[in-house]
């Protein structure tokens, strides 16, 4: 009989895409358990453990018996509702991503990538790269589906990944020409066409400027039409190249699934401390450079999803437990 192994799936998109990584390698049956919050999980987990973990009635009534044999959480406030999952089933496997807010002993398992904040405990995993949700049979699927639309432009192609302003920094106009600007130089560099995905953070004026300035032949997919994430996933299939915001660590993530040379757009006023760490990594690694230095020599190493590790370690623990 299949174990169980149980996804907290809040609204925290990324970070389910990144237990989606992790499960991808378990063969276990997947459950998505919905994860809504109430005004209470705003307070700092040590209090929101005491009011009904800071979910809403309905939430806390899926969580119960059968458990499961594993549980994945993500975050800060899923944390909380992960711990109290491990002190009702101690048997249950609970693995914590990201900072937890919490001890690192309320978890088997915490994951932690390398550009983050440090968690004490000996059963903390560092990871350059975290898992992600890109996998040969979702991205084969939207290739296919995206092959008309692709098949306008001739190849090579340029996957384009706009992100936009963060909570800290803006993507303004200036650095929507420049990047537009580097864009060409790219193509004309590659003699390559241009498969363009914008997302809500951009901004509409941005997006506009980047249209509007584009040399090279291109299609534009718009983050407001439908099966948006399906052309990530396609058009990423379709990539020789990837040229990228820098300010997404997710989407830089999710980028290196391709195993194709990635061109940052790395702009001091952009990116934060954090998304600066993490550019760094992919130009240690190899995996990128900076769009400035496209003319560069880039040995290309070919990254593995470490959602496969996350799930082996998983696996061996779990096992070296009975």
């Amino acid at each position: 009989m299949k174990k169980t192994v149980w996804i907290l799936k809040d609204n925290k998109l990324g970070s389910v895409h990144i237990l989606d990584g992790i499960s991808y390698f378990l063969d276990m049956n997947i459950v998505h358990k919905e994860i809504k919050y109430n005004k209470l999980a705003k307070l700092p987990n040590f209090i929101s453990k005491f009011f009904n973990l800071g979910i809403t009635k309905e939430s806390r009534e899926t969580l119960k018996a059968p458990w499961p044999d594993v549980v994945l959480a993500a975050g800060r406030r899923a944390a909380v509702v992960a711990a109290w999952i491990k002190k009702q089933a101690p048997s249950t496997y609970v693995v914590q991503v990201l900072m937890p807010n919490y001890s690192s002993s309320a978890f088997d398992l915490v994951v932690m990538p390398k550009h983050g904040q440090s968690v004490m405990g000996k059963n903390v995993l560092y990871l350059d790269i975290l898992p992600h949700w890109i996998h040969p049979d979702n991205v084969e699927k939207q290739k296919k589906a995206f092959a008309p639309l692709v098949k306008e432009l001739k190849g090579p192609y340029i996957t384009v990944i706009i992100g936009g302003s963060t909570k800290t920094t803006t993507f303004d106009e200036e650095m929507a020409l420049e990047f537009a600007s580097e864009l060409n130089k790219l193509a004309k560099s590659k003699n390559a066409s241009l498969l363009v995905l914008n997302s809500r953070r951009t901004g509409e004026a941005q997006s506009k400027i980047i249209k509007d300035n584009l040399s090279a032949p291109y299609v534009f997919y718009d983050h407001k039409e439908p099966n948006a994430s399906s052309a990530f996933a396609g058009f990423l299939g379709w990539a020789d190249y990837i040229a990228i915001t820098g300010e997404s660590i997710s989407m830089l993530t999710e980028s290196t699934f391709a195993n194709k040379p990635i061109f940052v757009y790395d702009n001091d006023n952009l990116l934060t401390k954090k998304h600066k760490q993490f550019v760094n990594i992919l130009y240690k690694l190899g995996a990128a450079k900076k769009i400035q230095e496209m003319n560069s020599e880039l040995k290309l190493v070919i990254l593995e999803n470490s959602g496969k590790k996350v799930a082996e370690v998983i696996l061996k623990n779990m096992k070296e437990r009975k």
